[in-house]
């Protein structure tokens, strides 16, 4: 995996405005603030001075038992209070539920040019939807060349090298039913400790390249329940050319002895490595076949 990309406030706001309807109730930062956690704290004590164990950098969210604490100080009070966040090195603070923000907090807001967001969603579940969204651009991520297909609802990753025939196995499992996510270019990103995700490079989209035939828009032509936006990586398929010995790579995943089956189709010149690991397999299905090539399986720990 690469290292973090890097994530802002701005970007934040714009990715969940719509969907978390935030309202920017002063204004943006001159320059970018760059977060430095995915982490969504609610100050409670620190509100009060008590800022001991908590952590500097991290988002703020007032529910409504914060607010009700600063309206029930004068004007002198709130400064004091907005100031203690700020010595946290809060990047930004929300307001949930649609609250009315003091007006001497707000004042004292604007002139240290401290953003304060309001929603309309209840607390608990704007942190719950702010802290995912974080999880999921503070992931590890990075991209590989291969092709991601979603097989009986199974994360089925083709690796191999150029020209093995990746695209012409995806192409042939789409026709089949199945899924496409992406081809050439999968971004993948871990979410957790035993979660990785792929999904498709923006440019690329939903598109396979056949050699010798040209690109083909998958969902032009198979329709909507012919693609997937991302999928839960679990199984990989390393192609190798016919009469060679499977090799490992990046993602050589622990497996069992391995017993080999042939493929499903009569068509078919390949045949599957297929391994089990100590955990069950997601889905037990008849894999379907691709050419020229031989398949190494293996499923992921």
């Amino acid at each position: 995996m690469v290292a973090k990309q890097t994530v802002t406030l701005a970007r934040v706001f714009e990715n969940l405005r719509e969907s978390l309807d935030l309202e920017l109730l002063t204004s943006m930062p001159e320059h970018d603030v760059v977060l430095e956690a995915p982490d969504v704290h609610r100050p409670g004590m620190a509100l009060m001075g008590f800022m001991a164990n908590f952590l500097p950098g991290r988002l703020q969210v007032l529910g409504e038992s914060e607010r009700a604490y600063l309206i029930s100080l004068d004007a002198s009070g709130q400064a004091a209070a907005l100031h203690r966040l700020r010595e946290l090195e809060a990047p930004a603070i929300f307001l949930t539920r649609g609250q009315e923000v003091p007006e001497a907090s707000l004042a004292v807001a604007r002139e240290a040019g401290f953003p304060i967001f309001r929603t309309s969603r209840p607390t608990e579940e704007f942190i719950r939807a702010l802290g995912d969204h974080l999880a999921e651009l503070f992931a590890p991520s990075d991209e590989i060349h291969a092709t991601l297909v979603d097989v009986y609802g199974v994360g089925l990753l083709v690796t191999g090298d150029s020209g093995v025939g990746k695209s012409e196995c995806a192409l042939d499992l789409v026709e089949r039913g199945h899924r496409l996510v992406a081809d050439d270019i999968v971004e993948i990103r871990r979410i957790g400790e035993d979660v990785v995700l792929g999904t498709f490079r923006e440019v690329l989209q939903h598109s396979i390249e056949i050699r010798g035939v040209g690109v083909i828009d998958v969902q032009a032509v198979f329709g909507i329940r012919g693609i997937r936006m991302q999928k839960r990586i679990e199984v990989e398929v390393n192609l190798q050319p016919g009469g060679t010995t499977p090799t490992t790579n990046a993602w050589d995943w622990t497996v069992a002895t391995p017993s080999t089956s042939a493929c499903a189709s009569p068509r078919s010149k390949c045949r599957f490595s297929r391994a089990r690991t100590s955990r069950s397999s997601p889905r037990s299905s008849p894999w379907t076949s691709c050419s020229r090539s031989t398949a190494s399986m293996r499923l992921r720990t």
